[in-house]
């Protein structure tokens, strides 16, 4: 299993918050890297920066911000 050092910047990615984008630092890696956490996810460390993620251990998660309409000029 991969050891995970800090996870920062997480978000929740949809309304029903079942998926959480985050910057991992897992201890093999020099730096922190993107990562998508869900409670489905195949592996056992993914599923545990999940539920860490949602039960606060590293702190609040962003709230779901849905994706912006694009403004069209007309001219």
């Amino acid at each position: 299993m991969k050891t995970v050092d800090d996870v920062k910047d997480m978000r929740y990615t949809t309304e029903s918050g079942d998926s959480i984008d985050c910057m991992v630092k897992f201890a093999d890696i020099s730096d922190y890297v993107p990562f998508g956490a869900t409670p489905y996810d195949p592996e056992d460390y993914g599923r545990q920066i999940y539920t860490d993620c949602r039960n606060g251990v590293y702190g609040p998660v962003a709230p779901y911000t849905p994706p912006g309409i694009p403004v069209v000029e007309i001219t």
